[in-house]
């Protein structure tokens, strides 16, 4: 079987990262068709949408270094698999018990695949360039956000089929990528790349030392800094973004007055558009600043947020989703790119699994706290609390980095630390 490039791997595991995310946000555009079809309640589907998260945590600290000890392609091939299972569970469950499980399957094979797929980014980027490999992170993560309420909008709105017909459409892209992890190579070979682009550490993509155990997310010793406020960018970042898009058809449709899914998902899109458009202004920024400036502006779109569900203006909405989504995007980039920037080699699945565990509790958290506090006394309410909620977690991401910013272990010859 033949062998990818470097560069061909390294678009693989873009792909794994936006497949990944398309797969863990499509069930969010059909929420309303399962609560006006089987009778659920809000708490029923944030709870469905927490599954995933919590599931992928459960992974996460089992196994989310696990690609530093066997390789990344191995645990790629295991995590995208899990992965299709989930799809295909969703594509054919009959009821929201099987539902259930298939958030679960989605769950284990993300956080078995997401910490690989990011040190496979890092490692196979064809100029070692670890900034560009951060940014493309990012941007696939927005990517399969914004395919699943686009597409999937468009397909629950005026396909056949629309509580299935996308997940078999998601299907078919995982098998492709199954195929293509087939061909992965099973290390970086620096002979294909320019001298000047093979990272300075030795055994770049080597396996750690040892047997792999169990023992949950790495922080190398002396890189304590680094993995707190990676967490911290991460969490706020998660946390913003479980609110909008576990909840975004539902707020559109009880808050902003649109039973329409097109319209409804369309503000997951603009949010997930808007994700590229922070990650890809934010690229060549030293990895403090994204999260100063994406904490702020976090903030301020919780309160356009509330602004807006109050007024019912659905433009308004639509530039509240732009402006979060902005502020997402910053966050995530630098999350990834202080791990790039300070991890080594053989750390690195591990430190992307610390990062992911306190992003995905957030993910968790939020949106199963906001279906029963919305059960408890009512869906506007409930929003109105977690809006301040998010923004004060946005906040904190921003002290936090200014405060640990002269902190962390820069060296000498880094430039603009700032």
């Amino acid at each position: 079987m033949p062998v990818l490039s470097n560069r061909a791997a390294f678009w693989t595991a873009a792909a794994v990262v936006t497949m990944s995310l398309w797969a863990s946000s499509a069930p969010s555009m059909i929420y309303p068709l399962y609560i006006r079809e089987w009778g659920l309640n809000t708490a029923v589907t944030t709870g469905l949408f927490s599954t995933y998260p919590f599931a992928l945590i459960v992974a996460t600290i089992l196994f989310g270094g696990v690609s530093d000890y066997v390789g990344r392609k191995r645990t790629l091939l295991i995590g995208v698999g899990l992965v299709v299972i989930g799809i295909a569970i969703f594509a054919l469950g009959p009821n929201i018990g099987w539902l259930f499980a298939g958030r679960v399957f989605q769950g284990l094979g993300v956080g078995v695949a997401l910490s690989a797929a990011s040190a496979a980014m890092a490692e196979f980027e064809p100029h070692g360039n670890r900034d560009r490999a951060s940014a493309v992170n990012a941007i696939s993560s927005s990517s399969g956000m914004a395919f699943a309420a686009v597409i999937g909008g468009a397909l629950v709105q005026y396909a056949p089929l629309p509580t299935r017909l996308g997940f078999f459409v998601l299907l078919f892209l995982g098998l492709i990528a199954l195929l293509l992890l087939a061909m992965f190579p099973k290390s970086v070979s620096p002979e294909t790349m320019p001298p000047e682009a093979v990272p300075p550490e030795s055994g770049q993509g080597a396996p750690a030392a040892g047997r792999f155990r169990p023992k949950g997310p790495t922080v190398p010793k002396g890189l304590a800094l680094v993995v707190l406020l990676a967490c911290l960018a991460g969490a706020a970042s998660y946390a913003n973004g479980s609110l909008i898009i576990g909840l975004g058809a539902q707020i559109a449709e009880n808050l902003i007055d649109t039973d329409n899914a097109l319209l409804g998902g369309a503000s997951i899109g603009i949010f997930s558009i808007f994700i590229a458009v922070g990650t890809f202004t934010s690229r060549n920024w030293p990895p403090i600043r994204p999260v100063i400036v994406g904490g702020i502006v976090v903030a301020i779109g919780m309160v356009l947020l509330y602004v807006s569900s109050e007024v019912s203006f659905l433009p308004l909405y639509y530039f509240t989703c732009a402006f979060a989504g902005f502020g997402n995007g910053q966050l995530f980039l630098a999350s990834i790119s202080l791990v790039n920037r300070f991890a080594p080699a053989h750390h690195r699945a591990g430190m992307f699994s610390s990062v992911y565990l306190a992003a995905y509790f957030f993910q968790g958290a939020v949106p199963f706290a906001a279906g029963l506090t919305a059960t408890a006394i009512g869906f506007r309410p409930a929003i109105h609390i977690w809006v301040i909620v998010i923004a004060g977690i946005g906040l904190a991401a921003t002290v936090a980095a200014i405060l640990i910013r002269p902190r962390l272990p820069w060296r000498a010859s880094e430039p603009g630390h700032v």
